[in-house]
């Protein structure tokens, strides 16, 4: 979410309210939480992922309760589903308080899909002044550092490096005869070995040792990605990979 949640504070603490949820207009309600609304627009109730929805007003996950939360959680029943909704607990609310909503004006993610987390992290990326990036390591004189960049310390950029930002690099990271370009961000401890990567995350202690192009991907804690003899796509390979993995290229 890009923007500071006081307002939503300072409305639920001024009016006296009860619970207090965000809501933002989204494409597709039916992969969330959505309201749904009186003729006069005043919150009807909350359903959890309905096929038709009453409304295109996602529930964000930004909430404020008072101390009743735990009288209505005694209240609700597993859903179909098999969990219990926190859908559930606010419209407890609505029929026994007083609750409010918000719409959320700036951007919001949820990211709850590899593609929006990708997504949001360049939205991050986008909205980070440029005077907080910062390079607090000594890359190779020769290596080529382009555009906004950080990097952190005990990180080595060999000379036959491009970085090409926006680009936030971790501490403790060895990335030898690569090219990182924009809207990648490498976790602490990353090794990267004569490989393309961009518009990807790539979480802490995971190494990757190809000449493969990695584009747009998820790279989790501890993966290892290596070489392996055959044909690859001129266009870079997508790849959603967990934690502790071992993908061979």
């Amino acid at each position: 979410m890009l923007g500071s949640i006081n307002q939503f504070v300072d409305r639920f603490q001024n009016e006296g309210l009860d619970c207090m949820i965000a809501l933002s207009h989204v494409k597709d309600p039916q992969r969330f939480g959505v309201a749904e609304f009186h003729p006069d627009g005043k919150l009807k109730s909350t359903i959890e992922k309905p096929e038709n929805a009453p409304s295109p007003f996602a529930v964000t996950g930004i909430y404020l309760f008072d101390e009743q939360f735990f009288d209505a959680y005694k209240t609700i029943e597993p859903s179909k589903r098999g969990e219990y909704e926190i859908t559930d607990i606010i419209t407890w609310y609505i029929n026994n308080g007083t609750v409010g909503h918000e719409e959320i004006t700036g951007w919001w993610k949820d990211t709850g899909t590899p593609d929006a987390l990708i997504e949001g992290n360049a939205l991050i990326m986008d909205d980070t002044p440029r005077e907080e990036f910062c390079v607090e390591c000594e890359p190779h004189e020769d290596a080529q550092i382009q555009g906004p960049v950080s990097i952190g310390e005990g990180t080595v950029i060999t000379k036959d490096c491009m970085i090409r930002g926006p680009v936030v690099i971790g501490k403790d990271c060895n990335i030898t005869s690569s090219y990182i370009g924009p809207y990648t961000a490498i976790g602490d401890g990353v090794i990267i070995n004569k490989t393309e990567v961009e518009h990807s995350i790539i979480f802490e202690g995971a190494s990757i040792d190809t000449t493969r192009r990695i584009v747009n991907s998820l790279i989790g804690v501890n993966a290892k990605l290596v070489d392996y003899k055959r044909s690859h796509p001129k266009t870079g390979h997508r790849l959603i990979i967990g934690d502790n993995s071992l993908v061979e290229l």
